[in-house]
């Protein structure tokens, strides 16, 4: 009958399930445009550290968000708790901790999406839940945490949503295009929108329009429209103004388009219709005017393409058809379109400029054409990962009796990495585990001796029983700490 017991305490011991649980890996996408960093034709925004977002340059139509309109080249502070920033032509979005997106700034085409057509100089709330936003010349767009994809502007004018002839009563301050969307990033040559599945879609406005008013889609119905499929498999994506780059999950940059200067980096000028990997290891792309910039993963920045205003940063003014190397420990890059210079984070925060400078001196002392790297500020936030809002981890079961609690939102931003999953356990012998199997072995033996040599029934029960505790309190610890 013990041996029975035993067995049967044995067995249980063996069929205890072994911890080693492991979560599942958020999934991330990284994407130009989530800059904590960015430029307009002639103002500059910069997030610090803190979350305070800083602002200098031309301001003309209040751009700045001063609530002025003279010009600083020093750093004015605009608001606090500020997640990223996205600056079109003459105006600038910022989204908040709490997804809230502001706007501010030239307003001529309804680019702040206040449903006016007022310039403002200082920031106005336009929407809420709001995970990315990208802002080109008069076009806004952002992306919501439901995944639907809106925009406002010139976007709405090549749409046919509106157009010179709208009324004031009748004029749509924003419209939703897409849905399942994670990312975008636009120019006047260029927009490309992510899929929550990582696909990249290649689009313009004009392809929305509606045949008639009558047919126009409502704000809370997405026109269904099927962009161009460029690849899968996308990770971050960046609109240049006549090419574009994309990294895959496996760290590869790929790019495509005009090729002029030698912007695709391929060590030609052919035009490329079709994307091609150029690079491995990539981390973090911007895609400027005529000119590309990539951050590899040991923090390397390389940049190719137009160099006339020294732009790529290597000292010259002669462009390069292949990647050149910057400088090291680089997190981010911005990259300039309609303006031709560039911005680097490094990894202690402090952030560099280099190439036309007329509008980022900030006690500087450069020259307006600035061939070598300027250190101009400290403290500034790491840009990060965007999370993809249509694809987190799915929810612990709750107990029954338990309501599900809905919860709002909040953007944050963690600190940049390069992409990586984190590899599943999927269970195994942990050190633990092993002591464990070592006790019931240990028992075996113990049990073989006092039954069959020293013939000691009373003794081995005991040590058999103690054993067996002690094998029951390993398994149990080793189910609780992995």
């Amino acid at each position: 009958m013990r041996g029975r017991v035993l067995c049967v305490i044995i067995a249980a011991m063996l069929l205890l399930p072994l911890a080693s649980a492991s979560a599942s890996p958020p999934v991330w996408v990284a994407v130009n445009g989530a800059y904590t960093v960015s430029m307009g034709n002639e103002h500059i925004m910069v997030v610090a550290s803190d979350g305070t977002l800083w602002a200098w340059g031309g301001n003309t139509f209040g751009q700045l968000g001063d609530g002025s309109t003279n010009g600083s080249y020093a750093a004015i502070k605009i608001m606090d708790n500020v997640a990223a920033v996205s600056a079109g032509a003459y105006h600038s979005l910022a989204i908040k901790n709490d997804g809230t997106l502001w706007a501010w700034g030239s307003n001529t085409l309804g680019q702040l999406g206040d449903g006016t057509r007022e310039d403002s100089h200082v920031p106005v709330r336009v929407m809420s839940n709001v995970a990315f936003v990208s802002a080109y010349g008069t076009t806004s767009a952002a992306v919501r945490t439901d995944g639907s994809l809106w925009a406002w502007g010139r976007a709405l004018y090549e749409a046919g949503i509106n157009d010179s002839d709208t009324l004031d009563e009748d004029f749509v301050a924003q419209e939703s295009f897409m849905n399942d969307i994670a990312a975008v990033s636009i120019t006047n040559g260029s927009n490309y929108a992510v899929t929550a599945d990582g696909a990249l879609l290649s689009f313009d406005w004009s392809m929305f329009a509606v045949a008639d008013e009558d047919e126009q889609s409502d704000i809370d119905d997405p026109v269904d429209i099927v962009p161009e499929k460029i690849m899968d498999n996308v990770a971050a994506v960046s609109a240049g103004l006549l090419h574009g780059m994309a990294i895959t999950a496996d760290g590869n940059l790929w790019v495509w388009g005009d090729n002029s200067y030698g912007q695709l980096g391929d060590g030609t000028t052919i035009e490329r219709p079709e994307p091609i990997r150029i690079m491995q290891n990539v981390v973090s792309v911007s895609a400027g005017a005529e000119y590309s910039m990539a951050v590899t993963a040991d923090g390397r920045l390389w940049a190719w393409g137009w160099n006339a205003y020294g732009q790529l940063g290597d000292g010259t003014t002669e462009e390069s058809h292949v990647p050149v190397m910057v400088m090291d420990k680089i997190v981010a890059v911005s990259a300039g379109d309609a303006e031709v210079y560039s911005f680097a984070i490094r990894e202690d925060g402090s952030l560099w400029v280099w190439g036309d400078t007329r509008y980022s001196q900030l006690g500087s002392g450069t020259t307006p054409d600035s061939h070598s790297l300027v250190r101009i500020m400290d403290d500034v936030m790491i840009p990060g990962l965007v999370l993809n809002p249509l694809a987190e981890p799915e929810p612990e079961p709750e107990p029954a009796e338990k309501e599900p609690v809905e919860e709002e939102v909040e953007v944050t931003l963690p600190p940049i990495e390069d992409v990586y999953i984190p590899p599943d356990s999927g269970g195994g012998f942990s050190i633990l585990n092993i002591w464990s199997l070592g006790a019931i072995m240990l028992i075996f033996g113990l049990w073989a001796v006092f039954k069959f040599v020293l013939k000691k029934d009373d003794l081995k029960l005991v040590l058999v029983i103690v054993l067996c505790a002690v094998a029951v309190v390993v398994n149990v610890v080793t189910y609780f700490l992995y």
